[in-house]
């Protein structure tokens, strides 16, 4: 047996937070034991993952943004307590602090890196020191997981140590998230929205890198072209931030055709609740909700980051970053196709979710990469 820790800031709703939950539930427990510490208590996703079976969840007492000396010391502490064979951090401070403490206990460390781009001015300036000190650190790492080839390449540009990198994409549990049109129907009724109506949606945090003003411009884009679609916003984030972007919508002229519905924890009925995605974001590595919603059967109209033009292939639409006119076309073009068409993409869009980026299969290359780095001590 191999004992793996896991290591991540929080368990609150996120797409790394998420993976990683994906990843405990389907990895081998015949060959790996589990255990799971968050610098944070709390968590809506953590209820989650205490229900899985034979998973150890902790948490290492970080009360503020600047308390890491007692972080570090619980983190020690907790290592040598659990001695496990191998950690697995996720996201910058955590693979750093993950990497300081596991040197001093003599435990490897396989980081996680999930994004292909960032721009650090939108953030505070440590956020760029940390990931400057992570290039710096990257070669002690056992090994770096990278959820995308664009990180790949991004990371390795950056100063980070390729020879230590691994592709393993997300990976969507098609047994959740699947095609339903009675969940669907129920959320729709919920909002307000009819069985007939078009409806559009963008499921992403309130954070700039998925750039939220795009798709509004595109919104009223459509509305100017005619389209009678009715549109929707889900996710949570900077409660000022969200009143810049409700006032966007108000001097675009959409609002009336544009909710605001924030984060939601049925997110399969969510998807089903669409008849299109889409993703502005101008930055990402692999994004869960392109592939989430094309497992439920609903088309995607996605910017160029990433790898989210691989992941739709040929069943949705690709649109260049921060250009609302070719996204409002994109999105037009496929409300307009015809009902076997449409049936057509349907089942192209979950086949490829099915064949290509499932959850068994990112476990069985994670626990690769793990069982060697834990064989390295």
């Amino acid at each position: 047996m191999v004992h793996v820790l896991f290591v991540i800031r929080s368990l609150n709703i996120g797409g790394a937070e998420q993976q990683l939950i994906e990843l405990v539930r389907h990895i081998d427990r015949s060959r790996f034991f589990i255990s799971v510490a968050t610098f944070y208590d709390g968590g809506a996703l953590r209820p989650e993952i205490e229900g899985l079976e034979g998973v150890q969840v902790f948490s290492l007492g970080k009360r503020s943004r600047w308390d890491l000396l007692v972080l570090m010391r619980q983190l020690q502490k907790l290592i040598h307590q659990l001695k496990p064979d191998v950690i697995h951090s996720y996201l910058d401070t955590a693979n750093v602090v993950c990497l300081l403490i596991g040197k001093l206990c003599r435990v490897p460390v396989v980081w996680g890196i999930r994004s292909s781009f960032v721009d650090f001015s939108d953030y505070c300036w440590t956020d760029a020191f940390v990931y400057r000190l992570g290039a710096w650190l990257s070669p002690l790492a056992a090994g770096i997981i990278v959820n995308s080839e664009a990180g790949k390449k991004y990371h390795a540009s950056k100063g980070y140590h390729i020879q230590k990198m691994y592709v393993v994409p997300n990976g969507i549990d098609t047994r959740v998230y699947y095609p339903d049109r009675e969940a669907g129907l129920r959320v729709r009724c919920e909002w307000g929205v009819s069985a007939d109506d078009q409806l559009v949606g963008m499921i992403a945090r309130l954070d700039v890198i998925k750039d939220y003003p795009t798709y509004l411009r595109a919104i009223s884009q459509l509305a100017r072209n005619g389209s009678r679609a009715r549109f929707v916003c889900v996710g949570d984030g900077d409660a000022q931030y969200l009143r810049q972007l409700i006032d966007l919508a108000e001097e675009l002229g959409i609002s009336e055709r544009l909710l605001w519905v924030g984060a939601r924890r049925d997110m399969p009925a969510v998807y089903n609740a669409l008849d299109l995605l889409v993703l502005s974001s101008y930055g990402e590595g692999f994004s869960n909700v392109i592939a989430e919603a094309m497992a439920c059967g609903v088309p995607c109209v996605v910017t160029d980051v990433g790898d989210s033009a691989l992941i739709v292939g040929n069943t949705g639409r690709v649109v260049p970053v921060r250009n609302p006119q070719a996204m409002a076309e994109a999105v037009q073009s496929l409300l307009a196709v015809s009902p076997e068409k449409r049936g057509v993409l349907k089942e192209a869009a979950r086949q490829r979710i099915q064949t290509e980026f499932n959850s068994a299969l990112m476990a069985q290359r994670t626990e690769s990469i793990l069982k060697n780095s834990a064989s390295v001590c």
